[in-house]
């Protein structure tokens, strides 16, 4: 039933009612036409669905033609954190008749599906269930959520380099497929750009070699009879790595022939022959040569076959592995020697069913524990090919990785097995550890008619049909060696464990929990599964374990937002931390790795420390760097004076200050009592000296907080200064300065009578203020009054208008007379809003002073080349002020 459910898929037209036939894509405001290949098709299928099953539920007609996994997550990031889930995926094809087809849209096992393409140029174009959206502005995210939900779109996240730029994904429950969907979105106007995924090259050879569209053992789409999928994994694997000559893979064999074409570039200069004790090694037979092809025959030479680890070296340990006296000695002296001249693997073909040897077994021992200066050569053996149990010395040491084959359709080759060699059987049992391909094996030969295929010429280089547990155990020594690549620093036992442990659990057997089998579920007939490359130089990887960097932390109010950078290092988890107490006791929240994340609830106290924690696959936690909020200073607000007793009032800026201490000082700041206690405000101090000057201020004391000092609150009884007065008719403007005194109320007064009687007008006690209703008479004289908590009425100068001009403030006769009309370059501009004063001046002034309006010189500054010069005059009560250009002239200005 399930087959015909399924063929009926593989010819469906897309029946997307709301689109037209004509099919487009738009680049650059352009349309963009392709035409719809309906005989050939993307799928995206649940992941319970097996690549056997998918093939068995298959008419006759349709190819497989690639089968993957993949999980689509290279520089995204996640949107809301939601993780990349793997996508298993195929490509059939079938040239039946596809108006007889049926749609298969219901099948639950089929989650998206659409043609392929043909551009106008007729090349051929995949469609995936991708497509891209470009927002015009960062808000536009709401927008993108809402056509999203309404159409059936998955978001799966931004580019984290071109952050608008987000990756959608369609199923069968989406309004089209990708290319469809990207026009609806891109048609609406409310986006920069929408275009499909297309997949523009379907080359299922990942290398040029000549014959490694046959090597179904690297990648099996198929080829005799086998099942598409069944394979180690090699073109992902070779992604990562195709090796490292330092690492050095001996054969321990018939010998290699050392000038094989597709071998030569990968032969280690040192070889051995264990029948001589002699170097270099003699070719005693082909199986050494086949061997070592499926271990690194040159890869993309545009010759041959491809090796799995073709960028690694082979050493040649020769014997003709016959039955002979001394035999065992000379293979025990074979292993002694690779493991002293530099071997990293040693790879064994070969074992018998005859009596065991503690002489050979001693020197496999040497190689396990002695080999790469301690941490152990990898030594691997085939099970043998007698169809029973695993043979010796495959079964002899548990260290060994023993190796079985495998037929391409994913069962323990044995008489029966697909590929139709019923002769023989892999063997297995309780000592077999992993399996590999080992049927039907392409590899090198002995050149022209000396091996395996007597052909000749360069066609009887090779030999197509290379099999046995000899076939299969090359394998497993290459993926060492690609494995011993990516981290040379582990042992021959992590080797194993990383092989065993990532191995595929394929066929139809059950794998379980195996007393003394700790690398996962295992199998008598299939060990711990398939060998898979990719996976184990995956899992060999060293991990990076870079401390997260903790970039800037902002807050609002109790929630902080936290953002760092991962480092380079593949962290699942971030954890969030503060400290109240200068770092001795951290508070954590744990979540995702994606940057930035928030975090509600934090204590909205100073100071304060933050830093985060990563948690990687394969290392232990590593912590950030430290960013402090530090201590703001407390702010003293307000002073009450009771006779002695003097009561602060302060805020504590939010810092969590512990202590606070009081403090007045009655020598203008050189020396200051305190008094420490509570760091609540408002809190009394008595015994405070009830004098006429005094400056107070307060210190904070907290963790990593000592002694930080307020601001300073002066009160003094000195009287203000009336700098100037301005009159317009009855209506005079008073301008004073309050000399120091913390006055809160300044009184204006005149007098027509010559001081003898004064009138007065109350009010705020900041400078100028002005009065109506002062009666316009000449003579008449003017003067302020402070008040503070500690100072009463306070009298200032006075100032004297007479019906000739204002007397009572004396002029410094040294003040150039202010120009009646002074050019653009004498300028004066102030900004009220930073206190700024800027002055311009033309290039023969060489030095500017600013005077009060008595005549005291405030501030004074030499000239530069700008022609511009700045006061910072924020500090400064209103009034007038002037500013004299050398001697040549004045200009006057109101702050």
């Amino acid at each position: 039933m399930k087959r015909i459910i399924l063929m009926t898929f593989i010819t469906i037209v897309n029946s997307f009612m709301i689109f037209g036939q004509n099919d487009y894509y738009w680049y650059k405001n352009q349309k963009i036409f392709v035409e719809k290949l309906v005989t050939k098709h993307f799928i995206v299928l649940d992941n319970s669905l097996d690549s056997t099953s998918l093939k068995v539920s298959l008419p006759t007609s349709t190819k497989i033609k690639k089968w993957s996994i993949t999980k689509n997550d290279a520089g995204i990031l996640p949107y809301k954190n939601n993780p990349i889930s793997e996508t298993k995926w195929a490509i059939i094809e079938d040239n039946s008749n596809v108006s007889s087809k049926a749609n298969l849209m219901n099948n639950k096992s089929v989650k998206y599906e659409t043609s392929f393409y043909l551009t106008s140029k007729k090349v051929e174009v995949g469609l995936s269930n991708l497509f891209y959206v470009k927002l015009k502005d960062t808000n536009d995210i709401n927008l993108l959520e809402k056509m999203a939900l309404e159409n059936g779109a998955t978001i799966v996240g931004n580019n984290k380099f071109m952050p608008l730029w987000y990756t959608l994904s369609c199923s069968n429950s989406s309004k089209g497929n990708a290319l469809q969907m990207a026009n609806l979105f891109y048609e609406t106007q409310k986006f920069s750009a929408a275009e499909p995924n297309f997949m523009n090259k379907f080359d299922i050879n990942c290398v040029n070699d000549t014959y490694f569209s046959q090597q179904w053992n690297l990648n099996n789409t198929g080829q005799n009879g086998g099942t598409i999928g069944i394979d180690i994994h090699f073109c992902q694997a070779r992604q990562i790595t195709t090796g490292n000559s330092n690492i050095i893979v001996a054969v321990i064999d018939q010998g290699v022939e050392l000038n094989h074409p597709d071998l030569v570039n990968n032969i280690y200069s040192s070889s051995y022959d264990c029948q001589t004790g002699t170097s270099p090694s003699v070719v005693r037979g082909s199986h050494g040569t086949a061997c070592a092809g499926i271990i690194g025959a040159v890869s993309n030479n545009n010759l041959g076959v491809s090796g799995i680890a073709s960028s690694c070296r082979l050493m040649s340990i020769s014997n003709d592995l016959w039955l002979r006296p001394n035999v065992e000695q000379e293979l025990a002296n074979g292993f002694n020697w690779a493991r002293q001249n530099g071997a990293s693997v040693i790879s064994n073909s070969w074992g018998h069913n005859s009596l065991a040897s503690t002489f050979l077994d001693d020197a496999i021992t040497n190689a396990l524990t002695l080999g790469r200066n301690g941490l152990g050569c990898v030594v691997v053996f085939a099970t043998g090919n007698n169809d029973g149990s695993v043979i010796y010395p495959a079964n002899s040491n548990p260290d060994i990785l023993a190796v079985g084959a495998m037929s391409p359709c994913a069962q323990r080759k044995n008489p029966s097995s697909c590929d139709g060699e019923y002769w023989w059987g892999s063997d297995y049992g309780p000592e077999l550890d992993i399996v590999a391909p080992g049927v039907l094996i392409p590899t090198t030969d002995r050149q022209g008619s000396n091996g395996y295929n007597t052909s000749t010429g360069t066609a009887g280089d090779y030999y197509m049909t290379f099999n046995g547990t000899s076939s299969a155990t090359p394998h497993v020594a290459a993926v060492a060696a690609l494995i011993l690549s990516r981290n040379p620093n582990l042992t021959q036992r992590q080797v194993a464990d990383i092989i065993e442990s990532t191995a595929q659990k394929v066929g139809s057997y059950t794998y379980q929990t195996t007393t003394g089998r700790t690398n996962g579920t295992w199998n008598n007939d299939m060990g711990y599964g398939l060998l898979d490359a990719y996976a184990a130089v995956q899992a060999a990887t060293p991990a990076v374990c870079n401390p997260p960097i903790l970039q800037n932390v902002t807050r609002s109010g109790t929630t902080v937002t936290y953002y760092w950078d991962n480092n380079n290092t593949n962290n699942t988890t971030i954890g969030l931390q503060y400290s109240i107490d200068g770092g001795t006791t951290w508070v954590s929240n744990h979540g995702g790795a994606t940057s930035p994340r928030s975090w509600s609830n934090v204590p909205d106290v100073r100071p304060i420390k933050f830093r985060v924690l990563g948690y990687a696959p394969g290392c232990s936690e590593t912590t950030s760097n430290v960013i402090e909020h530090p201590c703001i200073a407390p702010t003293l607000q307000n002073i009450v004076r009771s006779g002695t007793t003097t009561t602060f009032y302060w805020s504590n800026n939010i810092t969590q200050y512990f202590t606070i201490g009081l403090q007045y000082s009655t020598d203008g700041g050189t020396t200051w009592v305190s008094n420490h206690g509570s760091a609540t405000s408002p809190r009394s101090w008595s015994n405070v000296p009830d004098v006429s000057y005094i400056k107070y201020r307060v210190l904070g004391y907290s963790y990593g907080c000592s002694g930080v000092a307020s601001n300073i609150l002066i009160y003094s009884c000195n009287p203000p200064v009336l700098q100037n007065v301005e009159r317009n008719g009855t209506t005079v403007t008073y301008y004073w300065d309050n000399n120091y005194a913390n006055n809160t109320t300044i009184g204006l007064q005149y007098s027509i009578d010559g001081g003898t009687t004064w009138v007065s007008n109350h009010g705020g006690a900041t400078s100028p203020r002005s009065w109506s209703g002062v009666p316009a008479v000449y003579p008449i004289k003017y003067r302020v009054l402070g008040y503070s908590s500690s100072c009463s009425g306070t009298q200032s100068n006075i100032l004297t208008f007479t019906a000739s001009g204002m007397g009572g403030v004396k002029r410094d006769p040294n003040l150039p007379q202010e120009a009646s009309q002074l050019k653009e370059e004498y300028n004066l501009i102030y900004n009220s809003a930073t206190g700024v004063l800027k002055v311009n001046y033309p290039q023969n002034v060489k030095i500017l002073k600013l005077y009060n309006v008595l005549g005291r010189i405030i501030m004074q500054q030499e000239t530069n080349n700008t022609l511009e010069n700045e006061f910072n005059i924020n500090n400064l009560p209103a009034g007038i002020y002037i500013v004299t250009f050398d001697k040549s002239c004045s200009r006057k200005f109101v702050k």
